[in-house]
């Protein structure tokens, strides 16, 4: 249950640096980045501990 909890404020988190890149490097970019980023930050977080 932890590690679900954890989970979920990770995507939060991540959703926030979305948006936060969002404002500041514009759509596009941001979008690339946080796409890239993505899978590597679910990957460490869909694995139970």
């Amino acid at each position: 249950m932890a590690w679900l909890a954890s989970n979920l404020k990770r995507t939060t988190t991540s959703a926030l640096f979305g948006i936060f890149l969002n404002i500041l490097f514009g759509w596009r970019e941001s979008t690339i980045l946080h796409v890239a980023w993505l899978p590597r930050n679910l990957k460490m977080t869909t694995r139970p501990t």
